[in-house]
Protein backbone atom coordinates (compact mmCIF):
# COMPACT_ATOMS: atom_id res chain seq x y z
CA UNK A 1 0.00 0.00 0.00
CA UNK A 2 1.50 3.56 -1.01
CA UNK A 3 0.83 6.96 1.38
CA UNK A 4 -0.88 8.97 -0.92
CA UNK A 5 0.31 11.99 1.05
CA UNK A 6 3.78 11.07 -0.43
CA UNK A 7 5.83 14.08 -1.69
CA UNK A 8 3.54 14.39 -5.15
CA UNK A 9 7.19 15.84 -6.94
CA UNK A 10 9.26 12.58 -6.49
CA UNK A 11 9.70 9.90 -8.91
CA UNK A 12 8.21 7.17 -6.73
CA UNK A 13 5.94 6.77 -4.34
CA UNK A 14 7.56 5.93 -0.46
CA UNK A 15 6.51 2.66 0.57
CA UNK A 16 5.48 2.95 4.38
CA UNK A 17 7.45 1.07 6.95
CA UNK A 18 5.91 -0.90 9.56
CA UNK A 19 2.29 -1.63 10.53
CA UNK A 20 -0.25 0.46 9.53
CA UNK A 21 -1.04 3.07 11.82
CA UNK A 22 -4.28 3.35 14.09
CA UNK A 23 -6.32 6.21 14.89
CA UNK A 24 -8.27 7.28 17.70
CA UNK A 25 -9.80 10.81 18.85
CA UNK A 26 -6.85 12.37 19.99
CA UNK A 27 -4.22 11.31 17.80
CA UNK A 28 -2.19 14.02 15.89
CA UNK A 29 -2.67 13.91 12.39
CA UNK A 30 -1.37 15.06 9.06
CA UNK A 31 -3.35 15.40 6.16
CA UNK A 32 -3.37 17.44 2.63
CA UNK A 33 -5.63 21.11 2.61
CA UNK A 34 -6.04 23.73 0.66
CA UNK A 35 -8.84 26.58 0.74
CA UNK A 36 -8.42 26.32 -3.25
CA UNK A 37 -10.55 23.71 -4.58
CA UNK A 38 -9.48 23.70 -8.11
CA UNK A 39 -5.91 23.03 -7.16
CA UNK A 40 -4.94 19.72 -7.74
CA UNK A 41 -5.42 18.35 -4.50
CA UNK A 42 -1.90 16.51 -4.78
CA UNK A 43 -0.65 19.95 -4.44
CA UNK A 44 -2.31 20.89 -1.49
CA UNK A 45 0.27 21.14 1.47
CA UNK A 46 0.00 18.63 4.41
CA UNK A 47 -1.88 20.80 7.73
CA UNK A 48 -1.68 19.29 10.92
CA UNK A 49 -4.37 18.40 13.41
CA UNK A 50 -5.69 16.17 16.32
CA UNK A 51 -8.83 13.94 14.88
CA UNK A 52 -12.01 15.06 17.33
CA UNK A 53 -14.68 12.51 16.29
CA UNK A 54 -15.18 9.06 14.82
CA UNK A 55 -17.63 8.44 12.40
CA UNK A 56 -17.30 5.12 11.99
CA UNK A 57 -20.75 3.80 12.85
CA UNK A 58 -21.91 6.22 10.05
CA UNK A 59 -19.90 5.09 6.79
CA UNK A 60 -21.38 2.48 5.93
CA UNK A 61 -23.53 3.07 2.97
CA UNK A 62 -26.17 0.50 3.68
CA UNK A 63 -26.81 2.62 6.70
CA UNK A 64 -27.84 5.58 4.80
CA UNK A 65 -29.58 3.61 2.26
CA UNK A 66 -27.45 5.38 -0.53
CA UNK A 67 -23.78 5.00 -2.02
CA UNK A 68 -23.28 8.15 -2.94
CA UNK A 69 -21.96 11.09 -0.18
CA UNK A 70 -21.49 8.89 2.66
CA UNK A 71 -20.02 9.98 6.05
CA UNK A 72 -15.98 10.10 5.81
CA UNK A 73 -14.51 8.55 8.88
CA UNK A 74 -12.70 11.36 10.85
CA UNK A 75 -13.18 14.73 11.70
CA UNK A 76 -10.22 16.69 12.27
CA UNK A 77 -9.19 19.80 13.86
CA UNK A 78 -6.70 21.12 11.65
CA UNK A 79 -4.26 23.46 13.65
CA UNK A 80 -4.66 26.32 11.03
CA UNK A 81 -8.76 26.49 12.92
CA UNK A 82 -10.36 24.37 9.70
CA UNK A 83 -12.57 21.58 10.63
CA UNK A 84 -11.76 18.78 7.65
CA UNK A 85 -13.45 15.06 6.99
CA UNK A 86 -11.04 12.68 5.92
CA UNK A 87 -10.84 8.69 5.31
CA UNK A 88 -8.24 6.44 7.14
CA UNK A 89 -6.40 6.60 3.38
CA UNK A 90 -6.33 10.77 3.67
CA UNK A 91 -4.73 10.61 7.21
CA UNK A 92 -0.94 10.07 8.17
CA UNK A 93 -0.03 9.62 11.83
CA UNK A 94 2.10 13.07 13.15
CA UNK A 95 3.51 11.55 16.49
CA UNK A 96 3.41 13.54 19.94
CA UNK A 97 4.06 16.77 18.28
CA UNK A 98 2.01 19.39 19.58
CA UNK A 99 1.05 22.79 17.63
CA UNK A 100 3.80 24.81 18.72
CA UNK A 101 6.07 21.52 18.29
CA UNK A 102 5.03 21.21 14.89
CA UNK A 103 5.71 25.06 14.10
CA UNK A 104 8.93 24.40 15.44
CA UNK A 105 9.66 21.72 13.18
CA UNK A 106 8.94 23.54 9.92
CA UNK A 107 10.78 26.62 11.06
CA UNK A 108 13.63 24.19 10.90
Amino acid sequence: MTSTLNNPGAATPQEPTGPPPTFEVGARVRTRHSIDRDSDPTTWPLETGSIVEDFADFVDSSSVGRDWAVAHRWAVALDNGCLVFRDTDDLEAAGDLTPAAETSARKQ
